[in-house]
């Protein structure tokens, strides 16, 4: 393959291309030194495989992820050193199109690279991938063990590749504590960053999100995520348990090989939904679900309902729109609607909602959030959806921050660090010089957690400091300390 690297560190580069060379399959198409010069190379010059570092002057790997996505779409493996420490801008990176994450090689004493074998072995899964050679056929499915009558319990299962962790926190803080199903997620990830990935949905969602364990069993209210690289299958009506056959899938975990194992053993009710992504996992398994589930395919920001009435194939709708066979109505689904139950997922250039412009009522609090990740803002407003004191605001772009604050004067700015065209802190400075915002409480929303960004921030006059995305009670807590009580709440 010809793999392009991005990087601007010069010891990663040299780890990483001798790893490339010293494989003997693979060649340097070429090597970028930043985001912005790598989205330019790839449009020049289209490689097989682009290997993204994350942290880099200029542009950033998530920008320049996004960027080459939109502009010439290309397979980007996340290679990067920051993994545990920086989670949140991993999980962006694989939201915006990336297909996974491995730790950049080390030059050993001996000049090897410590750490090319997992590297070459990422690279393998998805050259399999994007030649579109196909696996072997499957090893045959483990003796079926006799199902109990379980004709009332609910499941939703849904399988997801890439962009699936922006997707699957979307759906996710969704649901209502009380969600009357259980739920288990297969989302193509090496098991090395599935337990990162399992805190991190947890913090975005109203019911608890962990690892699945071998032995462990499908909970009401509960959502657990495949945590190895091996298949995660039902080895009966209700266990569940990782196998490692069968070895030849491209994908592990699979996503056919556990809804197949879904049909085989859960007698009762099935959402069966599938996030779009790279390659073909998860469609044979949605089909052999049958007739007695619903199927979701959700992609590019729509959701497409595929209702399958007992007998028949039923009719398609996509993005909410009316049936493909308007004579024949879907059926109700397999078990009650629940508000916000399976939305339809937000497309990532759309702006989220605010409140109207019309003058807050005494006592509301201003909110205004100046970030370019528009599934941030999606998520920090629903946040506040169930806080009737809190009038939110979004702006995406940041050279216009400043006009937006003139124009709402708001009680208290969440303002990202990392924009586009304008640097987070050079507008906390902005705002700091301006009469109308001089005293205005500003809370950073950063993924970089290191002294020297909260140093730059609070010498810019920044009061908060916090992680993105922010767990929803403690940016609450953050909100309402910042604003009152004082007079006016104006500091």
């Amino acid at each position: 393959m010809r793999i392009a690297i991005v990087n601007d560190m010069a010891m990663a580069v040299e780890a990483v291309s001798r790893v490339l060379t010293k494989s003997g399959e693979h060649q340097v198409a070429w090597i970028a030194r930043d985001g912005a010069e790598g989205v330019r190379r790839c449009g020049e010059d289209r490689p097989d495989l682009i290997l993204m570092d994350i942290f880099m002057p200029v542009m950033d790997g998530v920008e320049a992820t996004r960027q080459i996505m939109v502009q010439s779409p290309c397979p980007i493996l996340i290679v990067t050193a920051s993994v545990e420490s920086h989670t949140s801008k991993v999980f962006e990176a694989l939201g915006a199109g990336a297909l996974d994450v491995v730790t950049t090689p080390v030059l050993g004493p001996d000049g090897r690279g410590d750490g090319g074998p997992a590297l070459l072995a990422k690279i393998g899964v998805l050259s399999r991938l994007i030649t579109g050679r196909a696996p072997k056929a499957h090893a045959a499915p483990p003796p079926e063990t006799p199902a109990l009558a379980l004709a009332q319990n609910r499941l939703v299962v849904i399988g997801a590749s890439a962009g699936g962790p922006a997707a699957l926190a979307e759906v996710l803080g969704n649901l209502p504590q009380d969600f009357a199903a259980s739920l288990i997620i297969v989302q193509h990830v090496d098991a090395q960053f599935s337990g990162l990935m399992a805190k991190w949905l947890h913090g975005q969602a109203r019911i608890p999100v962990r690892l699945a364990e071998d032995g462990d069993r499908p909970e009401p209210g509960v959502a657990l995520l495949a945590g190895t690289n091996d298949h995660l299958v039902f080895d009966g009506p209700r266990l569940l348990c990782y196998h490692s056959e069968p070895r030849n899938c491209s994908y592990r975990p699979s996503v056919d090989v556990f809804f197949e194992s879904v049909v085989r053993h859960w007698k009762g009710e099935i959402a069966a939904v599938l996030l779009t992504g790279m390659g073909r996992d998860g469609a044979k398994g949605l089909k052999a679900a049958g007739p007695r589930s619903i199927h979701h395919c959700a992609g590019s920001g729509q959701l497409h309902c595929l209702w399958h009435a007992q007998g028949g194939s039923g009719a398609e709708c996509r993005g909410g729109g009316s049936p493909s066979e308007p004579d024949r109505p879907p059926p109700d689904p397999p078990f009650p609607a629940r508000q916000n139950s399976l939305p339809r997922l937000m497309s990532t250039e759309a702006s989220p909602p605010e409140n109207s412009d019309t003058p807050p009522p005494t006592g509301t609090i201003t909110v205004l959030l100046v970030d370019d990740q528009r599934i941030i803002g999606e998520v920090v407003r629903r946040m506040f959806l169930d806080q009737p004191d809190i009038r939110f605001h979004y702006c995406a772009d940041g050279t216009q921050a400043v006009a937006r604050v003139q124009d709402i004067n708001p009680d208290v700015i969440l303002q990202d660090l990392v924009l586009p065209e304008i640097d987070g802190v050079e507008l906390v400075r902005q705002y700091r010089a301006q009469e109308c915002s001089r005293t205005t409480p500003v809370i950073v929303l950063s993924a970089a957690e290191d002294a020297a960004t909260r140093t730059r921030a609070t010498e810019a006059g920044a009061n908060e400091f916090m992680v993105k995305p922010p767990p929803k009670a403690a940016l609450i807590e953050r909100i309402r300390a910042c604003w009152g009580p004082r007079e006016g709440g104006r500091w």
